[in-house]
C-alpha cells in the first residue's frame, strides 16, 4: 500500500521516538543522551523540510509570530555564539579572553558553551515546527499524546520499583550530591515536573475516550495509566512538584464537573458516573499509599525551613536577580549562567553552605547546583530582555491559543479538539508555575515535552479546526467530529 506524503510520516514518527527515548535516557541530561535526543529532532525536522519540497510549499503555514519569535532566538543565540569573546581552559579551568569578530558587539562569554546550548535550542525549535504542522491532524495529535502517556506510565512504574528496592542499576550511576532521584531524573523535583506533564495527556485522551460509544477499553487503558502516575507523583519526593499535580488534579476536576456533566444524555450520565468513581478510587488509593507515605510527611515538615532566607534558593535568586539586570536586551549568551554563578562575587559564606559549588566544564553534564532555580531570572541572565520576550511569547503564546480554543467553544458541546487543549493548557500552565521555583525549562527532556505541548496549542486556528492527514490542507467544521475519526483513540 502506498503512503501518502511518507517524509511527513517519517518526521512524525521521529517525534514520536523523541517522546519515549528523552526521558528513559536518563532525562537527556548525560551529553551522549542529549546529543541522541538532538539528532532525532534534526533527523525530524530534516523529513519535514524534504516533505514541504516535495510538495513544493511548506504546509500548512507556520503562525507568523511564532516563526519571527523563533528566528529572533536563533539569529540572536547564533550571533553570539559566533561572537563569543572567551573560552574555557582546560589548563587553568578559567574563561580567558579570546579576539572576537566583532569586539564592540555582545558576544557569549563562552564559545563551546554557547555553541552546545544552540545546538539544542535549534533542534527543540525545529521540534517544535514540525509538531506545528503535525498537529493540525487529528491522527498525530493522539499519537504524540498516546507516546506522552505510556511513556510516563513507564517511567512510573520503573521509578516506583526503584524506590521499592528493586532496581539499582541506573541509581548507581546517579550522584548523591543531586538530590533524591526518582526514576530516569537524578533530581527529584524534575522528576515531578515530567510527571505534571504526562498526567495531563491522560487527561485529554480519558477526555476525548468519553466521546466513544464503543471505547471502554480505551478508558480503563487510560485509567491504569493515570493511576500509575498520580501514585508515582504521591511517592515522589518533591513538595513543589505534589502541589502542582493536586492543583491540576483540581483545575482539570473542577472543569470536568462543570463541563462535561452538564445535561442529560447519555454521555452526561456516564461523565457523572466516572467522577464519582474517580473519587471513590481516589480516596481507596489514600489508604492504600497512607502507610507508605512516611518520606512525604518528613519532606513536607521541612518546608517552614525551606521558606526562610536561609534556604538554597533564597540565597541564588538574589544573585541571579542581579545578573540579570546587568545583561542587557542580549544577555550574556546562551547556557552562560552556569558559568558565571561559580565566578559572581555576590557569593557568601552562608551560600556556601546550602549549595555546592563547582565550575563546570564546557560539554560535560550540567548539575543541579549550576541552575538558578527560576527559569525566567535565567532566560534574562543568558538571552537577555530581547530573547527572554521571544521566548516567553513562544511559551505565553501558546497558552494563549490553547486558552482560546478552549473559551471559544464554553458554550458549545465539547468537541474532541476542544478537550484535548483543556489538557495541553493545563500542562502548560503547570511548567509555566513550576519554572517559578525550579528549572524544568532547563532540563532538554521536559523543554522536548513543552515543545510538544506549545506545537499542539500554536496549531490552532478555529474553534473547529481539523486536518486532512494525506494533505495536511485545513479544513474548518461547524459540527463534532465523525465517530470515524474518534475510533483513532481506540488503535
Amino acid at each position: 500500500m502506498k503512503i501518502a506524503r511518507p517524509f511527513r510520516q517519517v518526521a512524525g514518527g521521529l517525534v514520536v521516538v523523541a517522546l519515549i527515548y528523552a526521558p528513559l535516557a536518563l532525562g537527556s541530561i548525560p551529553p551522549v543522551a542529549l546529543a541522541g535526543m538532538e539528532g532525532l529532532l534534526a533527523l525530524s525536522a530534516l523529513s519535514w523540510v524534504l516533505d514541504a519540497l516535495l510538495n513544493l510549499r511548506i504546509s500548512p503555514r507556520l503562525p507568523p509570530i511564532l516563526l519571527a519569535c523563533c528566528g529572533w532566538l536563533l539569529l540572536q543565540g547564533w550571533f553570539m555564539a559566533w561572537n563569543a569573546h572567551g573560552a574555557f581552559s582546560l589548563t587553568t579551568g578559567d574563561i580567558l579572553p579570546i579576539t572576537s569578530p566583532l569586539p564592540a558587539a555582545p558576544g557569549a562569554i563562552e564559545r563551546t558553551v554557547a555553541v552546545l546550548a544552540m545546538l539544542r535550542v535549534t533542534a527543540l525549535l525545529a521540534g517544535l515546527c514540525v509538531v506545528v504542522d503535525l498537529a493540525r491532524d487529528l491522527i498525530w495529535r493522539t499519537r504524540l499524546l498516546w507516546a506522552m502517556a505510556w511513556t510516563g506510565a513507564s517511567f512510573s512504574l520503573f521509578g516506583m520499583a526503584q524506590q521499592a528496592g528493586f532496581v539499582h542499576f541506573v541509581a548507581a550511576q546517579m550522584s548523591m550530591y543531586e538530590g533524591a532521584y526518582f526514576g530516569t531524573y537524578n533530581y527529584h523535583a524534575n522528576a515531578g515536573a515530567f510527571l505534571n506533564l504526562v498526567i495531563p495527556a491522560i487527561c485529554a485522551l480519558l477526555f476525548v475516550a468519553r466521546s466513544e460509544r464503543h471505547a471502554t477499553r480505551t478508558r480503563l487503558v487510560l485509567c491504569a495509566l493515570l493511576a500509575c502516575c498520580l501514585v508515582a507523583a504521591t511517592v515522589n519526593t518533591s513538595r513543589g512538584a505534589q502541589a502542582i499535580t493536586v492543583l491540576l488534579l483540581v483545575g482539570l476536576g473542577c472543569w470536568t464537573g462543570l463541563r462535561l456533566t452538564q445535561g442529560e444524555g447519555a454521555a452526561a450520565r456516564l461523565a457523572r458516573r466516572a467522577l464519582v468513581i474517580a473519587c471513590v478510587g481516589g480516596v481507596v488509593l489514600g489508604i492504600a499509599l497512607a502507610p507508605h507515605l512516611h518520606r512525604m510527611e518528613q519532606k513536607w515538615e521541612q518546608l517552614p525551613e525551606v521558606l526562610t532566607g536561609d534556604s538554597g534558593r533564597m540565597q541564588v535568586w538574589p544573585i541571579a536577580t542581579v545578573m540579570a539586570r546587568q545583561s542587557g536586551p542580549f544577555g550574556r549568551g546562551p547556557g552562560a549562567f552556569k558559568m558565571l554563578l561559580p565566578r559572581s562575587p555576590l557569593l557568601t559564606h552562608a551560600f556556601y553552605r546550602r549549595w555546592i559549588i563547582h565550575r563546570p566544564v564546557p560539554g560535560a553534564a550540567v548539575s543541579m547546583w549550576s541552575q538558578a532555580h527560576e527559569d525566567y531570572l535565567q532566560a534574562l541572565v543568558e538571552f537577555g530582555w530581547l530573547g527572554a520576550l521571544a521566548a516567553g511569547t513562544v511559551l505565553f503564546g501558546g497558552i494563549a491559543r490553547a486558552w482560546g480554543a478552549v473559551w471559544r467553544d464554553r458554550n458549545l458541546p465539547p468537541a474532541p479538539q476542544t478537550l484535548v487543549y483543556v489538557g495541553v493548557l493545563t500542562a502548560l500552565l503547570a511548567v509555566a508555575l513550576h519554572s517559578t521555583f525550579d528549572f524544568p525549562q532547563q532540563v532538554s527532556s521536559l523543554q522536548l515535552y513543552v515543545a510538544v505541548y506549545l506545537g499542539i496549542a500554536w496549531a490552532t486556528a478555529s474553534p473547529r479546526t481539523t486536518a486532512n492527514s494525506e494533505s495536511g490542507e485545513l479544513a474548518t467544521q461547524d459540527v463534532p467530529l465523525p465517530e470515524a475519526d474518534l475510533a483513532v483513540l481506540s488503535r
